[in-house]
């Protein structure tokens, strides 16, 4: 490992995944996210519990970041989906980017 960035905030995601790569982000996990919705991650239901995904990538237009999870491929579009700002922003605990 060359180095490594701790995101505080989501502008900081947004920054390491341009321009480090992924980015293992700590989430507060809601039992609506148990399943995507039509590829799309929500924050819908109550918080069971505390989760890590990986941003992978961001879609400025849509303003979305793109995750995969670890519950396997069943889970949402093979295994990844699609997190608004506005949801990230509610979720989001801490993040983590490696440079090798």
């Amino acid at each position: 490992v060359k180095s490594y960035y701790m995101a505080d905030k989501i502008d900081e995601i947004l920054i390491a995944v341009l321009n480090l790569g992924p980015v293992v982000v700590g989430i507060d996990f809601y039992s609506g996210m148990l399943k995507s919705t039509n590829g799309k991650m929500i924050a819908a239901g109550g918080v069971i519990g505390s989760h890590a995904v990986v941003v992978y990538g961001v879609d400025l237009e849509k303003q979305e970041f793109l995750v995969a999870n670890s519950h396997g491929v069943e889970w949402g579009v093979h295994g990844t989906a699609s997190v608004s700002v506005d949801t990230m922003n509610k979720i989001f605990k801490y993040g983590f980017a490696i440079q090798k």
